[in-house]
């Protein structure tokens, strides 16, 4: 197995040849086990703004622009067997010296088995006829995903194509997952700490000539998380609206009011009532409007997380204010918000935020309708049984 970073497969794109076949995953597990974990899983999903750069720079320096629509192909691996990509891969480039073909959707081609015992292991109290019949269950499962002749193209894959599966959390247990680690150039694409977040708000302002604040930073990390896509955005704006000088945390302020006035409260207001109606109401009218379904996730994922702070500070015995100031309630919404959070639990706080890093991923995969995705977070997040569906 050949690992690399992410930044260096970037900066070495257009240096000379590319590897036959990469995997981007996020954090590769250690063989034999898959994290167990929500917060471990979290965590082992790749960081999609890198890994959308990268895809972006190889197809701009690796594919002939003329015919860039034949020779680079993205294809699901879920509407198309393995086997059918291992063809397509075989065949040549069109006028042209390379071609690109991106696989997605392994993680639901692949899902994993929680309770399978990992290859070559005897459970206990299992019997000889029991481990011929999941060696046969094995057999009957590669016929039906169709991947031995995708395992015989890794080993010797063409020259002129660079096979690129997108795989966010592989199960190394797996026949197909072993053959792939093995023969491919895995790049992972963690997602990044506080610090590292910190370093690339940082850079991101420094290119646009501009700088920003400890405190703005701090503030805008408090709002918006650690996910980049979303920092981005946010970024975006104030590097628009402050028109000299650096960055301060007023104007962070002012950004996290708009967005709380816009579509924050009006929305979690219905969430926290219960009103899947209006909440859902509220969702369509502000897609409608031209909002971004990313940036209206941010919202809602920024929302639980201030949300969860709040509970922990409510269940340690926190006086009312210092709670309240952890959510960033509006004042004339104390008393409402106080018995709301009261009655909402711990868990259905945890299983909604996990939810939501699901729907973010979806959108930024393009795995269905970002509003319908949307949509469905909001139905459920106003419906806590549902979370666990």
């Amino acid at each position: 197995m050949k690992r690399m970073p992410w930044a260096a497969l970037l900066d070495s794109v257009g240096q000379g040849p590319p590897d036959p076949v990469y995997l981007f995953t996020g954090k590769l597990p250690e063989p034999g086990r898959r994290e167990g974990s929500a917060w471990a899983e979290s965590r082992s999903r790749p960081e999609l703004y890198n890994r959308r750069k990268v895809l972006q720079e190889m197809k701009a320096r690796l594919v002939e622009p003329a015919f860039r629509e034949i020779n680079f192909v993205e294809i699901s691996a879920v509407e198309k067997s393995l086997d059918e990509i291992a063809l397509l891969a075989a065949q040549l480039p069109a006028f042209a010296d390379r071609r690109i073909v991106v696989v997605s959707d392994l993680d639901r081609r692949f899902k994993p088995k929680g309770t399978t015992s990992p290859r070559g292991a005897d459970p206990s109290g299992s019997t000889g006829q029991e481990r011929v019949t999941q060696i046969r269950d094995e057999i009957e499962e590669a016929r039906s995903l169709g991947f031995e002749v995708m395992i015989e193209y890794l080993g010797n894959p063409s020259p002129s194509t660079t096979l690129i599966f997108l795989w966010d959390r592989p199960d190394r247990r797996g026949k197909f997952a072993e053959a792939l680690i093995g023969a491919a150039s895995v790049v992972e694409f963690p997602r990044p700490d506080k610090r590292e977040a910190q370093n690339w708000i940082r850079n991101q302002v420094r290119q646009r000539h501009c700088s920003i604040d400890p405190a703005a930073l701090e503030l805008l990390l408090e709002y918006v998380g650690l996910d980049l896509e979303l920092l981005s955005h946010e970024l975006e704006k104030l590097m628009i609206n402050v028109e000299s000088g650096p960055i301060r945390a007023n104007h962070v302020e002012a950004l996290a009011t708009r967005m709380r006035e816009d579509f924050g409260f009006e929305l979690i207001d219905q969430i926290s009532a219960r009103n899947a109606g209006q909440a859902l109401r509220i969702t369509r009218r502000r897609l409608k409007d031209g909002e971004e379904p990313l940036v209206l996730l941010g919202s809602i994922a920024a929302y639980l997380r201030r949300t969860i702070l709040a509970k922990e500070l409510m269940d340690a015995g926190a006086p009312a204010e210092k709670v309240l100031a952890a959510a960033r309630v509006q004042s004339f919404k104390d008393r409402q918000y106080l018995p709301q959070l009261r009655a909402v639990s711990m868990k259905e706080l945890i299983h909604g935020l996990k939810r939501a890093a699901e729907v973010d991923d979806a959108i930024k995969q393009s795995r269905g309708t970002p509003a319908l995705q949307l949509e469905m977070l909001v139905y459920r997040l106003c419906n806590p049984l549902l979370l666990r569906l």
